[in-house]
């Protein structure tokens, strides 16, 4: 995994330029998970590229194996920070001039960089870029194909759930790209900044997506660089801790970063969606969890309220011109995994 001077599509295109791309692995307990991982990193047609291992305090033995490994540096956080902290530390480091972030339950096909790549010089507009990430169990369903985010103040997997066959053959515009499989360019973290480390983990890429666009930049859905996801292999699915998290980072995004005329416009489909979620959770046995998660993010309004002034007086984008760039068929979005 190092630099070099391969940029090899499958149709043996050589493109010029071999720019350097920081693949950033946050890891927690993961030992079982990341063999996969970097296996796949190891097959990848592009050459150019380091690989950086962001330990989060495992006790599984993930730093052992990691030192067997002379060609992946290693971060060893000492404990855990939450995967927003560690990403953060990885970007730091980074020498590249890309950085690609990979989740370690994830598993990249061997031309994931190169399309990657061959997409930025293509589009040059272009300052983030979403893969296809596809549920490893079964191949053929979606896990996500970029983000989305609606008018109601929620964030959906684009095309989560839905068949391999229903996604766009071509690139196009999306709000975000998921953190599992996100590639950036340097300028896009220099113009956001990083992630927010109070999310630990979960929407905390939302967040970071509606940053990018208040500021004006752009993502762009890559649909021929696939990953394939253990999906919540570290956390568990519909775990307290994911339901938690879930519950209190999506009124921090809502609150930090929604213009306030939208916020005002569309209050019904926020609080209907809201009765939605806690009708759904009670049932799910999960209310408490539910109702803890949004007491604890309001309880944190006074610093949101900080943020949120800070990211207005930055911003470039108009109310209107957000309104373009959000889901308004919220419920359908929830119930159908909008393409």
């Amino acid at each position: 995994m190092k630099p070099g001077s391969e940029f090899l599509l499958d149709n043996g295109e050589t493109l010029p330029e071999h720019p350097l791309i920081s693949v950033i692995i946050p890891n927690y307990n993961g030992v079982h998970l990341l063999p996969d991982s970097l296996s796949s990193l190891d097959r990848q047609t592009f050459r150019s590229f380091e690989v950086i291992v962001v330990d989060n305090g495992s006790s599984d033995g993930s730093l052992d194996f990691l030192k067997k490994l002379s060609n992946v540096r290693t971060l060893a956080m000492g404990r855990n920070l939450g995967f927003a902290a560690g990403c953060n530390a990885g970007i730091r480091e980074a020498r590249g001039e890309f950085i690609a972030l990979l989740n370690s339950d994830a598993s990249a096909e061997q031309d994931w960089l190169a399309r990657l790549v061959a997409a930025a010089q293509a589009h040059p507009e272009a300052d983030s870029f979403a893969s296809t990430v596809l549920r490893l169990d079964n191949g053929e369903i979606v896990d996500s194909a970029g983000d989305l985010y609606s008018i109601a103040g929620s964030a959906k997997k684009r095309g989560e759930g839905r068949p391999r066959s229903d996604l766009p053959k071509e690139p196009g515009p999306v709000f975000g790209a998921g953190a599992c499989a996100g590639f950036y360019r340097r300028r896009f973290f220099e113009v956001t900044g990083l992630f927010d480390e109070h999310f630990f983990c979960y929407f905390e890429d939302v967040d970071l997506s509606f940053r990018a666009v208040l500021k004006g930049l752009s993502c762009l859905y890559v649909p021929d660089a696939v990953v394939h996801h253990r999906v919540s292999a570290t956390w568990g699915e519909k775990s307290d801790f994911v339901t938690y998290h879930n519950s209190r980072n999506m009124e921090w995004t809502f609150l930090k970063n929604m213009p306030g005329p939208l916020m005002i416009g569309f209050l019904l489909p926020a609080l209907a969606l809201r009765f939605m979620a806690l009708v759904y959770w009670t049932a799910q046995g999960k209310g408490r969890v539910f109702l803890r998660a949004k007491k604890d993010a309001l309880a944190s309004l006074r610093r949101i309220l900080r943020e949120r002034e800070e990211i207005r007086r930055a911003g470039m984008r108009s109310p209107r011109q957000v309104l373009r760039l959000l889901e308004h068929h919220w419920v359908r979005l929830h119930l159908q995994g909008r393409l």
